[in-house]
């Protein structure tokens, strides 16, 4: 029985909202077939559908969205991007305290701080990491003063 290879294609497709609600899903490469749907969903499925064509069963379709917004929209979206990064900031600094400082545990931090037990642990290997790699530019510096 012969084995049939898959084609692998990465498509970049911008998805726009009309002023009705809806969304148009086109690829960026080119203004072939554009799909709408009533959800950026619904048009991404719609869209890969027109983009497979008639060789589905050979074809895996990588879809790369790019969702284009008005200038509010975009606003929003940085503004959000921001406080994410705030926040990283601000859990990885108290896991610091609590565990390193203060030697609480992993289930007391995370009882303390509202966080899951993963994140703790993920925030203090970050942390921990850090400080390996400081420790070691330390010694990296010591090393060529003492040359």
């Amino acid at each position: 029985m012969a084995r049939r290879e898959t084609i692998e294609e990465r498509q970049r497709v911008i998805f726009e909202r009309e002023d009705d609600g809806t969304w148009t899903a086109r690829p960026a490469s080119s203004r072939g077939p554009m799909a709408r749907g009533g959800s950026i969903a619904q048009a991404r499925k719609r869209v890969r559908e027109l983009l497979r064509g008639d060789d589905r069963a050979r074809r895996a379709l990588d879809v790369v969205d790019e969702i284009h917004l008005p200038a509010s929209g975009i606003v929003a979206v940085e503004r959000l991007a921001r406080a994410r990064e705030a926040l990283d900031s601000a859990e990885r600094e108290a896991v610091t305290v609590l565990v390193r400082r203060l030697g609480l545990g992993v289930r007391e931090t995370s009882q303390a701080l509202g966080l899951t037990m993963r994140r703790v642990v993920h925030l203090a290997g970050e942390v921990a990491d850090l400080e390996a790699e400081e420790k070691s530019a330390r010694r990296a510096r010591r090393a060529r003063v003492v040359r």
